[in-house]
């Protein structure tokens, strides 16, 4: 090999080795004699007759050495391959093939290690020989484990998370999703995959989600949260909570969707509950006085603006404390939710009626703006108390105070309840079981 040829491959910092027609090696680099001196062969390697190492690489791997020998021998651990870098050059020096490449282990006593051995073929006065091109891959092979390792982790701790999630393609096709979405949707994760969330989604829910998912698509948000309704596989609803936001390649050109699911009913039930408790009254279930005066501050303010008239009427049921004496709380309790269902009975769907607390309850009729179509609804009460109650051998009535809006000077909510408090104490006075308006 002439010096120009040789400084060529000294330079190199890869292992060069060139194999004759025999598969001898007649030449290695400075870089391939270096690596010998400094590597010895793992313990378990087995030698060939002579003592030389069955691997590839080592200090007496130099000239002369048969390279198929070497693969001949090999066995164990340290020689995966062996077989296949054997058939590998047999095709090169056969002239089958035009180049080869194998990757393998090649551990030092401290440290694994992986390199790729590249072979090409090139003529020699008619004959095949081989360049043998070692390099050192073993930061890729093991960043590639480590990549695989971790994705396999990720993949772990997905499909056991204990809330949905899922992969979602742009067009809203489910890509991945775990077991979680498949206990939250009742579908098997093959079933998902042939489905797209707007399938599963609830149709009157399914607008604003595709507005807040256009958010991610222009940009302007980096993640959107939304409640809305998923039609399971057995047609049932189940409120979830869906996270989503958006896996973009490096160019940031979006991807896919990457959604978390949240099974969210029995927070809503429970969410429901409260709400209900803090508006309604728990024994009868009509409004409690919070929600009386929500609502009619609203009816005023709505009388006020347009310059209409509104009706209160306050009731103080007449005979109720001899009900609870005589028969327990248990009968009074079954009473008032009688009384309840009654009132409920006699006005409209737009009217409000409201129990303030022991037997007191107020009525707003917010269309009822006339004294005599007021004092109509309150005869119709009047009727209804009046009747015999079941199951109870007892009577029962009201005392009712109306007042309206405006007539009755005031413009709040406050003093017209108020007013109507004083028309009812005037009813009582009367003899009970009839109405008086405020005055």
């Amino acid at each position: 090999m002439d010096h120009f040829a040789r400084a060529i491959l000294d330079a190199l910092p890869e292992q060069v080795c060139v194999l004759n027609p025999e598969g001898r090696i007649a030449a290695v680099n400075r870089s391939w004699l270096s690596f010998g001196d400094e590597n010895t062969p793992p313990a378990g390697v087995p030698t060939l007759p002579d003592g030389t190492p069955t691997h590839p690489v080592g200090e007496h791997a130099l000239r002369g050495t048969n390279y198929l020998d070497i693969c001949g021998c090999a066995q164990g651990p340290y020689c995966e391959g062996a077989e296949e870098v054997a058939a590998g050059i047999r095709a090169l020096l056969a002239g089958t093939i035009d180049h080869f490449s194998h990757e393998y282990p090649c551990p030092s006593p401290t440290e694994e290690r992986w390199f790729r051995a590249k072979m090409s073929r090139f003529p020699i006065e008619g004959q095949n020989h081989i360049v043998v091109i070692h390099e050192n891959v073993t930061d890729r092979v093991l960043s590639v484990r480590q990549l695989a390792e971790s994705q396999e982790r990720f993949r772990a701790i997905i499909q056991n998370a204990p809330i949905g999630m899922a992969l979602i393609s742009l067009d809203g096709r489910f890509l991945d999703s775990n077991q979680s979405l498949s206990r939250i949707t009742g579908y098997t994760k093959q079933e998902l995959e042939e489905l797209t969330f707007q399938e599963i989604t609830h149709p009157e829910d399914l607008e604003s989600g595709l507005t807040q998912l256009q958010r991610l698509l222009e940009g302007s948000r980096d993640t959107v949260q939304i409640e809305k309704r998923y039609v399971k596989k057995d047609a049932q609803c189940v409120w979830v909570q869906i996270t989503t936001s958006l896996q973009r390649d490096g160019e940031r050109r979006p991807l896919c969707y990457i959604a978390q699911i949240e099974d969210v009913s029995e927070k809503r039930e429970n969410q429901a509950k409260i709400e209900r408790l803090a508006h309604y009254d728990p024994l009868t279930g009509l409004p409690n006085r919070r929600l009386l005066l929500d609502r009619l501050h609203q009816a005023v303010a709505q009388a006020s603006r347009h310059g209409r008239a509104i009706s209160l009427l306050f009731l103080d049921l007449d005979g109720f404390k001899d009900v609870n004496d005589a028969f327990g709380h248990a009968v009074g309790d079954e009473v008032l939710k009688a009384v309840a269902e009654r009132l409920t009975d006699c006005v409209r769907k737009g009217d409000t009626v409201a129990r303030l607390g022991g037997d007191e309850f107020i009525v707003v009729l917010p269309e009822v703006r006339t004294r005599a179509n007021a004092a109509l609804v309150a005869e119709k009460i009047l009727r209804a108390m009046n009747a015999p109650l079941e199951k109870i051998a007892a009577a029962i009535g009201t005392s009712i105070g109306i007042a309206l809006l405006p007539t009755g000077g005031t413009n709040d909510a406050e003093s017209l309840m108020k007013q109507a408090d004083t028309a009812m104490y005037a009813a009582k006075e009367a003899g009970r079981g009839r109405y008086c308006f405020f005055q």
